[in-house]
Order: C-alpha cells, then structure tokens, then sequence
C-alpha cells in the first residue's frame, strides 16, 4: 500500500513515516480508507498502539507519521523462533487485550487483528494498521459486496458483512492460540478452506494453557454475543493466577525480553533511505506531537495490562499533549437529578449519559487541552424550593453549564437561578412546549423534542393515512394542552377537520368516558388523536369496544402496555420520540460493568437509554462549542452551540468533531439520540421518532427524522 520510511524530527526523535504509492492516492476509495485509519488512529492513546504524531490525507500522496518501533512482528517471531515462551505470550494476551479494549472505549473497532498486524517491542507488544478500522457507530468503508479483511483470522460474521467489538475479541483469541502454539487457529489452506473450516470446526486450542483455554474458547465463539467483552477479558486476565511474567530472582521485569535476532533500536541515520520528493509530504517541522486520552474504561485496562506486563504506562515514548495556550478554566459541569424523589426514575440514567460523554471528551484531549473535572450534582428532589436551592449550590460552584433538571415543572423553577447567573441551561428531558426562556439565542437548550414536535408528528402520520375528521382527546392540565393545541394546530394547516375533547374529573369523567369513548364522538369522525394520557389504555378499550377500528386510533408513546388483547388491537399506531443506538447502549453497558461510572446502568429501565443519551448530547454539543469558542466562558459557549451542530461536516463523538474544528473545519455534530440542531429559542428544530404498530400479533417498528424548522419565538415574562 506504501512504503515506510524512518525519518527524524528536530529534536532527535525517531519516527516511522508511511507514503502513500501514486497508483492507490489516485483511488478516491482507497484515499477514503486511509484518511480514515490516520483519522481513526489520532483519536486513541494507548502504551499498546502506535501513536500517530501527524498525517496529511490531502496531499497528493497521502502520509501518516507514527511513532518509530523496533522489533518483529508476531507473525516473524513465531516464524522464526517457534511460539512465543509461555510468560511472554500471556503478556502479550494481556497487552493485546488492553488494546481492544482502548480502541472499544474510544468507539471504533480494527476489524483485522492478526499476527501481522503485531509489533513486538522492547516495551511491550503493540497494535498496529488500522486501514479497514471503523467506528462503532459509524459506516464501513468496505465497498458494496465485498469484504475486507485477512481469511484466517476473520469472524464469522465478518464474512457476512458486519462486525462489532465482538469481531475484535475473537481476533484476540486467534492471536492468543498462534502466539502459544504456533499455530493458526483453523490452520492454513486457500481462503475457501480456511472459511469452511471457521463456520463448521472448532479453533483448535490445543496447546493452550488450561488456565487461559476457557476464556480463548468463549472468545472464539461462533455466536459474537457469547463472547466476553475486551475490558472482561483484561479483569479475566489480571485476576488470574500466574499470569504476571517473572525474573529468575522473582522480581517482576520491566520490559519484554530482547526479540531474538531482530534489531531493537533504530537504524544509525547513514543507514536511513531518504524518501522520495513527494508534493505534500512531511518535511522535519512538520512531524507534530499530538495529544489524546483513553477513555476512563480504557485507562483502566491498560493500567492493568502496565501491572500485570510489568510494563510502565507512562515511562514508554509518546506523544506529548499539544499546548493548549491560555484558555482560561478548565470546563466545568454541574447536573440536577431527583435522587431523593419518587416521582422520576431517570436520575441514574441522565447522569450516567453525562459521566460517559466527560469520559469520551477527556479520552481526546479533554476540552481546549484540559480535562473536564468529574460532574457536580445536584438533587432537585422533585420539589421546586429544593430544586432552587440546589441551582443556588451549583451557581457558588462556579460551572459553565448545568445539565437537567428532570421534569417541565423543575426546568420552571431552575432556569432563571441558572442562566440569570450567566450558566449555560441544557436540559435533557423537558418536554414543554411553553418553557420560557431568556430570547436573543439565549442560554437555555434542551436535546428532547417538545411535546408539540410529538404533537405535529402525530398530525403528519395521521394526514399520511388518509384521515380527513379527528378528534383530539387530551387532559385539562398544561402539559396535554400543549398536546391539544400543537396537533389542532397541525391538523388545521393540512385542511383537516378537527374537534377536541377535554378530558377532566370535574367535565367528563375519565371512566365515563373510557368506557363510551363513541359517545362522546361524532359519526363522522374517522380518527381518534390520543394524549400522553395515565388512563389511555381504558380509553382504547373503550373506543375499541364501540366499534371503532385499531387503524383509527393513534397516540403518543408506544403501543405495549395498553393492557389490551393484541388481536384486538390491529392496526393501532402510536408515536414517541426515539432514535436506534444500539452502540451507545453498548457503552455505557460496559462503562458500568467496569466500575467507571457512578453507578449501575440497567438498559431495561423504561425511558433510560433515552434519558441517558439526551444527557450525553449535552454534554458533548456543550464541549464541542466551547473547543469551537476557543474559551470555556458561559456566555462563548452558548455563542456556538447552535454553531457545532449546523450546516457543517457531519461527525460524531467528540473526537472525531474537535479534530475537524482542530484543522479550521465546520462540523454538524450528530447527536446519539437524534439530530441535533437549535433554532433561537434553544429548541430542537428536527428530531427523532419511532413509529409503533399493532400489526396482527405483533409491533412494528419504524425510526423517522422530522424536520420541524424553527419553533415560534419564547418571551420572558
């Protein structure tokens, strides 16, 4: 693909330059792919990988500029010597796990771990070529129908096209069998044999030690959900028993032993073979240090494999952070949560999205070259004078901004107290559609739709199925009033007739008119507009009962706990906010089981995948405009946040958008839980919604973006 070069900085530090060939910079797809291993590879930061120093994919042939390593690659020094000594292989199980684990944390996934892809140095075993990486959310650069990789070292579901971090812990197990038995673990042969063997024999494990043969088994599990994770697999590793290689006199070593006949130090500079002339290529200044973190899940690996390899995390060569300049304070964040109330159970969750995105941030870079310090919290109790008070807690503690509080009602009692301090107001729930809020852009911004996108979404899927007279049922209280008049308003405005019904125990009695849903609708209506009602699952039944249809009745929220047989329910349809995120999900599952988050996080929880990823975008839009303001301030963050999630390049996660802002690029960042974009008001001016529906038996399930434009402008009262 291109020829590496040893070359030298100004100060003397040798590093490895990789020169794109003329013949492939000129395949627009393989400068793609490589533009994305350089940009894949800048985001990490790990004594297991090669750090990358710089790299420039525009150039008309691209390069990338590494850290120099001496030393064979795994493949050559099992060629060459036979397997690797039983103490050396377990730490390079252990390293190499350490690495998986790293990359996970930070998102992405290498898709081809093999020997070949293993240096071997005198400080230990590291990762390298990251050409076929992508990241965990994002899409593969493999082009339609074909599969890259290397046979033989491949997963299963790899063949077919799709690969997660499981793809990874079962390259770990292959290289773990090939480090110890010298062996390849389905042997060798043509890539047809090698693939039959993968989907219908065992690896063969042989050789092994007994202790470590468990967890390679499971890790090569055919089935990629029965496979350990890479942070399980370090805790596996360094609680095991002698597995931490020894001195002859007992000591723990230091470093890897010499590689066998392999040179362990750089070429002398007479000995270097300049490289080409090349339009763009790296000239001695050009070679940067850059800076990046690992995730605090990752740090907590490799601080294992350091204890158990007996390898220093910090004594190695690598990059050293870049200079951020004078930016000020560090940014700082506070939250409100109800941890003391029994109304709302999002508390954990909220804060937990935020304790990732801080973890994410600070693995690249942090913001502005300085860590984001852990978050302060604070409870609202689900009562406005405790709420207050806990704002007031907040202010004295000097943060930028202050993520929640839960409730429409909280965010009533908190705003002024956070954003008249000149705090940055984001919250990740409040559904109202009348919060007010300080006009002029503001401080205020929230990452959930208002109940009256949800209102206006429900109208168009309506108006799409072909109804023309709807009935609106909803409570007297403010909240469903919202409901009320965003969908009456919709409806009107595509020429639909529309009546509403207010449903109140001092008008109409909830039970009455649940069990008489037709009486109280005319004839000629032919679809019934249900709100985020307690008691909407009578009111199905009821209008069920009366004869109306299934595809008649729409509401907002799922459809699965309306306590109704389903036969009967056919065709019933209703709409919530909701986003796929099965990757975040991921994350933050093994964030908590690794004990770097406050606390546990439980998927099954109702609302708390969603609760925690709106937290997360907060977090993360919050730190991308302050690294796009050049300044923690308050008052520059809110400046640029309507400014990162716009009409720019799209990206996501954090390190992938500070680097684009890093290089003088315009981002839009694209927000776990849906599309992120304010108008003036600091609301949502698109978002996302699944789309439930009774269908037999069963529901079916649909993700769609509604695009709403700016919502009418807030005064201050």
């Amino acid at each position: 693909m291109g020829v590496v070069y040893a070359a030298t900085t100004p100060e003397g530090r040798w590093v490895a330059v990789k020169v794109i060939r003329p013949e492939l910079a000129a395949d627009p797809a393989f400068r793609n792919r490589f533009s994305r291993e350089a940009e894949l590879l800048s985001r990490i930061r790990s004594p297991c990988i090669a750090s990358v120093l710089d790299f420039d994919t525009r150039a008309d042939q691209p390069w990338l500029a590494t850290e120099y390593l001496s030393g064979p690659t795994l493949s050559q020094e099992v060629l060459d010597n036979g397997p690797l000594p039983l103490p050396r292989a377990r730490a390079v199980a252990v390293s190499i796990a350490g690495a998986v684990a790293t990359i996970h944390a930070a998102g992405v996934v290498h898709r081809d771990l093999k020997p070949a892809n293993v240096i071997l140095a005198p400080d230990g075993p590291r990762v390298l070529d990251f050409g076929i990486a992508r990241t965990v959310d994002g899409t593969s650069l493999t082009r339609t129908g074909g599969v890259v990789g290397s046979p033989g070292w491949m997963s299963p579901e790899r063949f077919r096209g799709c690969a997660g971090p499981e793809s990874d812990v079962f390259g770990w197990g292959g290289l773990v069998v090939y480090a110890m038995t010298g062996r390849p673990p389905f042997g060798t042969g043509s890539a047809e044999e090698l693939m039959f063997r993968l989907f219908n024999e065992e690896p063969d494990t042989s050789g092994v030690p007994e202790e470590l043969r468990g967890i390679v088994t499971r890790s090569m599990a055919k089935n990629p959900a029965k496979r350990p994770t890479a942070v399980e697999l370090v805790r596996r590793l360094s609680a095991g028993t002698g597995l931490e290689p020894t001195s002859p006199g007992g000591a723990t070593t230091t470093a890897v032993p010499p590689v066998g006949r392999h040179r362990t130090s750089p070429p002398a500079p007479g000995s270097v073979t300049a490289p080409p002339t090349v339009t763009g290529a790296p000239g001695p200044a050009e070679v940067r240090r850059r800076a990046g973190r690992m995730l605090g899940a990752a740090a907590a690996a490799v601080l294992l494999v350091g204890g158990v390899g007996g390898w220093s995390v910090g004594d190695g060569p690598g990059p050293a952070p870049v200079d951020p300049g004078h930016h000020g304070e560090p940014l700082g964040l506070g939250i409100l949560v109800p941890h003391t109330s029994e109304t709302f159970p999002f508390d954990s969750p909220q804060q937990l999205g935020a304790e990732l995105a801080i973890a994410q941030v600070n693995a690249a870079g942090g913001v502005l070259g300085q860590d984001i310090p852990d978050i302060v919290v604070g409870d609202e109790g689900g009562d406005p004078d405790v709420a207050v008070a806990s704002a007031n807690e907040l202010v004295a503690q000097n943060v930028s901004a202050v993520i929640g509080p839960t409730s429409p009602g909280m965010v009533w009692a908190t705003w002024e107290t956070i954003t008249r301090s000149g705090m940055v107001h984001c919250s990740a729930l409040d559904a109202a559609t009348d919060m007010e809020v300080p006009g002029h852009g503001g401080l205020y911004f929230r990452t959930t739709p208002s109940s009256a996108m949800t209102a206006r979404a429900l109208a168009r899927k309506i108006d799409e199925n072909g109804h023309r007279e709807v009935a609106v049922v909803a409570h007297s209280h403010d909240h469903s009033g919202d409901f009320m008049s965003s969908v009456l308003g919709e409806l009107d405005a595509r020429g639909m007739r529309s009546s509403s019904v207010i449903v109140s125990e001092s008008v109409i009695p909830v039970p009455a008119m649940a069990m008489d849903g037709a009486g109280f609708l005319g004839e000629e209506v032919d679809a019934v507009a249900i709100g985020d009602l307690e008691e909407r699952g009578m009111f199905v039944s009821g209008l069920l009962a009366s004869k109306r249809t299934g595809d008649q009745i729409y509401l907002t929220g799922g459809v699965h706990d309306l306590n109704t047989p389903s036969e009967e329910l056919d065709g019933v349809t209703g709409i919530a906010p909701g986003f796929e995120a099965p990757a975040f999900e991921q994350r933050l599952l093994s964030a908590s089981e690794a004990g770097l988050l406050s606390g546990p996080f439980d998927p099954f929880e109702p609302g708390a995948v969603e609760s925690a990823a709106h937290a997360f975008d907060c977090v993360t839009t919050i730190a991308l405009a302050a690294e796009a303001a050049g300044d923690t301030a308050p008052a520059a963050i809110a400046d640029h946040m309507a400014h990162v999630a716009d009409d720019g390049t799209p990206c996501t996660g954090f390190a992938a958008c500070s680097g684009l802002l890093r290089r003088g690029g315009e981002i839009d960042y694209q927000g776990v839980s849906g599309p992120i974009a304010w108008d003036d008001n600091g609301d949502l001016t698109a978002a996302g919604f699944e789309i439930s529906r009774w269908d037999g038996e069963d529901v079916e399930s649909e993700y769609t973006v509604v695009d709403f434009g700016s919502q009418p402008t807030r005064e201050v009262r």
